[in-house]
């Protein structure tokens, strides 16, 4: 029903805004239309995602907004390839299941009691989702979390409250390790690339880190013990038999084609981590971040699973896995921005709120953040930013702000969506399984994206989202 309200609601929005008598059409007002239909198609999923995202290609030239070159160019922007590069390392890593042997690793080091496997579920799940997608990393999570489930289940006292512990550390784990790294989770990357664009303010990986690491960190330390100690009271000691699964796993040990797809993924993190080190020493800047990704990239299918030869660790047949929708998403996203920045669109939202005291920035912090994290309980969080980074990016420039001051805190809330199960594909991933209720699920949410919404204030307040370079 909501698709196909928002197929007929879409094109209404659009001509009427397009048709709204005004001192004469401007291309602002034109732009403002297609931004209406594609927000609405993108809230609604009245097509799919990725064809919506294609809209600027087709509507900008034919309503005279920019030539097809310009409404195209931001589809190839740098942000693009780097995101296309962690996408095919992640691949990788999926096809030779070396992201199941770092689950386990994890695992069994974290204890076989009820606390201890949670810890360890939600560790894994976390460290997976700061390289693959949330939503594999939620789908290879579930089994182990589940077995773990049923294991403890067998005569153990409240096992549902474990259950429910359990399946909720996978979903919140893969969204808070998402946002630990610029490659996590979308948005991030949407952010960086609306910033760059529009201000060329360049976020590389090693500034995102220094800023959603230590958040991602205080988070995942605040919901597990919020989780196992305040919402759901899991004992600290119980059943021993969890160990079973741990040892079916602990004595696996690395094949030889993951050592060298694990050897590819390691440097390629080193090499984001500490390209402006290389730099330094060889005094060339030859490095960027989608170079890195994307020579990371292309590494696994150059490199041979044997030592004489043989396929690639990738084949190009591997890449039909790829999420392709998300990366003509971003394009289409900083397609859309661009042309409501041309437009002048972004420079009069904010105007109004220019000239505002330190004060007021604060509480405009505040409100824009729980707007964002509230309203991506029920909307793509990728759309979210697409369409807000611009407007509060905007906001913080008038205000005498640097843009990234106001649109780091709304890009974090837009990945801690805890409530429902439409919010993320994590959350709708454990729902599916039966084990919890929506008001389950809400309870604990709700409580968890208050204390997102303060633990952003309080880092904003102390300046924690100021990295070298920004």
């Amino acid at each position: 029903m909501l698709r196909k309200i928002g197929l007929v609601a879409g094109p209404t929005l659009f001509l009427l805004i397009w048709l709204w008598p005004t001192n004469g059409e401007t291309t602002a007002q034109r732009t403002l239309a297609v931004a209406a239909l594609m927000l609405t198609w993108w809230v609604t999923e009245a097509v799919a995602i990725a064809v919506t995202s294609l809209l600027p290609v087709l509507l900008f030239p034919i309503l005279g907004i920019c030539t097809p070159d310009v409404a195209a160019a931001p589809y190839a922007k740098d942000y693009v390839f780097l995101f296309l590069g962690g996408f095919i390392i992640a691949l990788a890593l999926e096809k030779h299941s070396l992201h199941r042997y770092i689950a386990f690793k994890i695992l069994s080091r974290s204890g076989s009691g009820p606390r201890g496997i949670i810890l360890g579920i939600m560790l894994a799940t976390a460290f997976l989702s700061m390289w693959i997608s949330n939503t594999a990393t939620a789908v290879m999570m579930l089994p182990i979390a589940t077995t773990a489930g049923a294991i403890y289940s067998e005569n153990a006292p409240n096992p549902k409250n474990f259950n429910i512990a359990i399946l909720l550390g996978v979903a919140y784990g893969a969204s808070i390790g998402g946002i630990a790294t610029l490659i996590g989770t979308p948005p991030n990357m949407v952010m960086a690339g609306i910033l760059d664009s529009k201000y060329g303010s360049t976020v590389t990986f090693g500034e995102w880190l220094l800023i959603g690491g230590p958040f991602s960190i205080i988070m995942f330390v605040l919901v597990y013990l919020l989780l196992t100690r305040v919402l759901f009271k899991i004992p600290a000691t119980g059943k021993e038999d969890n160990a079973e699964l741990i040892a079916q796993n602990k004595t696996t040990r690395l094949t030889n084609v993951q050592k060298r797809v694990l050897w590819v993924f390691v440097f390629t993190c080193l090499g984001w981590a500490l390209k402006d080190l290389i730099h330094l020493a060889v005094g060339v800047e030859f490095l960027s971040d989608p170079v890195i990704g994307i020579g990371g990239g292309i590494a696994m299918f150059i490199i041979p699973e044997a030592r004489f030869g043989g396929n690639g660790l990738l084949e190009w047949a591997d890449t039909v896995k790829l999420p392709w929708g998300i990366i003509l998403l971003f394009g289409g996203g900083l397609s859309l921005a661009a042309a409501l920045d041309r437009a002048g669109v972004m420079e009069t939202i904010g105007v109004q709120f220019s000239g505002i005291s330190k004060e007021q920035t604060m509480l405009l912090m505040l409100a824009l953040t729980t707007v964002s994290l509230f309203l991506t309980e029920v909307m793509s969080n990728v759309a979210l930013v697409t369409v807000f980074v611009p407007v509060v990016a905007g906001i913080g420039v008038n205000a005498g702000l640097a843009p990234e001051t106001l649109s780091i805190p709304v890009t974090l809330a837009a990945s801690c969506a805890f409530m429902l199960p439409m919010a993320t594909p994590p959350n709708a991933i454990v729902f599916s399984t039966g084990e919890l209720t929506m008001l389950q699920m809400a309870k604990s949410g709700f409580v968890l994206n208050i204390v997102a919404v303060l633990v952003i204030w309080v880092m904003w307040h102390f300046q924690f989202f100021s990295a070298p370079g920004l």
